[in-house]
């Protein structure tokens, strides 16, 4: 069946889709100079650090009306003997009559609550087919769905956010993300700086409360996603919104905008997403994608040290002692980007800086002070 989506107002043979997941939760929580080393993967098949085992199966959902039902494409972590046991009848065309075993699926589905850990019933396919995948608990709407099937709508409703992944959200009614509903937040900028030991930058006031639409917003995002251990958990990203709409209501200023990229580790969020913010919640500030920030040649504000221009070291120096210190050449600077032993094996693997390397390292502010305590703590002569 044919279906008109709300999104691009193209016509969708439901049909035609099954939505796939390439890779389990647990895969974005391990960092990207790392994943090669732990984890080793191929298309229906994961280990992670040789103890964690994944296989790659479909939830079905009946659809009401149609033949063929549609098929989320899922990763469920097994135990090593069942997994062993997947790998060796892997081409065995008689597989289908092993008895079922236990699981629990190893991606958060959208549209569902939680799924990251929902137990499952595991049962091969035969021939060419993946192993399916029946949800255990019956008061999980996923189990419901799965039981009682859905209409096409329902199914469309599903896919159409996977389908336009590289399509804004459009800017309707206001709305804050929560972690209930939404598993991410945006923070106030303010209290997470109360909260830290460091130090960190924020624009004041002014500043936050000027940015126009076409300009970018770096926000605090707090994601629910997977850990590597396969649990959910939260964590922070500072990333860029493009700011799209600006309103002003009662003497409040309201922004909307869209998340300018893809997380490392992502969870339900995802390039274009729909973001409404406060100045409150801004920590940085371009009027354009090539303006340099606000950030730039301003002065930090320690709660130990007070203020001072920024330095920058990989966050690993925050850290521990005795890491190994190795500095940036920048004739002119006394305190030059510094970063620990394991990010320059990181960076010496890469060739240099590249994307990897910055990700692994994390780069974090430090204010005059504490760079001179990391230095004397970590250089090992």
């Amino acid at each position: 069946m044919k279906i008109r989506c709300s999104a691009c107002d193209q016509l969708h043979d439901l049909s035609e889709i099954q939505i796939g997941y390439d890779r389990p939760d647990p895969w974005y929580a391990v960092h990207p100079a790392e994943r090669e080393e732990r984890w080793q993967m191929d298309m229906d098949l994961a280990i992670l650090d040789g103890e964690r085992f994944f296989i790659r199966g479909l939830v079905f959902i009946p659809v009401q009306g149609e033949e063929h039902p549609h098929a989320w494409g899922v990763w469920a972590a097994v135990d090593e003997a069942d997994f062993r046991l997947y790998d060796a009848l892997y081409e065995d065309p008689e597989r289908h009559r092993e008895p079922p075993f236990a699981g629990r699926i190893a991606n958060q589905i959208a549209g569902y609550p939680q799924t990251l850990g929902l137990p499952v019933t595991i049962r091969l396919g035969s021939g060419n087919d993946r192993p399916s995948f029946v949800v255990e608990d019956a008061a999980h709407p996923l189990a419901a769905e799965q039981r009682g099937g859905v209409y096409v709508e329902r199914v469309l409703e599903m896919v159409s956010p996977l389908l336009h992944r590289d399509r804004a959200e459009p800017a309707i009614q206001p709305r804050f993300a929560t972690l209930e509903e939404d598993r991410w937040r945006v923070l106030d900028v303010a209290e997470s700086w109360r909260s830290r030991k460091g130090p960190i930058w924020f624009p004041d006031e002014e500043i936050r409360s000027s940015v126009q639409p076409g300009g970018v917003a770096k926000l605090l995002w707090e994601i629910v996603a997977s850990d590597a251990a396969g649990q959910a958990a939260t964590h922070v990203e500072r990333m860029w919104a493009h700011v799209d709409h600006r309103e002003e209501k009662n003497g409040e200023i309201l922004y909307s905008g869209t998340l300018a990229n893809d997380p490392h580790n992502p969870g339900l969020t995802r390039f274009g997403i729909r973001v409404w913010f406060t100045p409150h919640h801004v920590a940085d500030v371009r009027a354009g994608n090539d303006e340099p920030p606000a950030s730039a040649n301003a002065q930090v504000r320690c709660a130990g040290h007070g203020a001072s221009f920024p330095a920058y070291v990989c966050g690993h120096l925050l850290d521990g002692e005795d890491q190994g210190f190795h500095a940036a050449e920048d004739p002119g600077n006394p305190r030059p980007d510094a970063w620990c032993d394991r990010c320059e094996a990181v960076r010496l693997r890469e060739g240099g800086w590249s994307d990897t390397a910055e990700e692994f390292a994390g780069i974090a502010l430090a204010c005059g002070t504490c760079y001179d305590i990391i230095e004397a703590n970590n250089r090992r002569e």
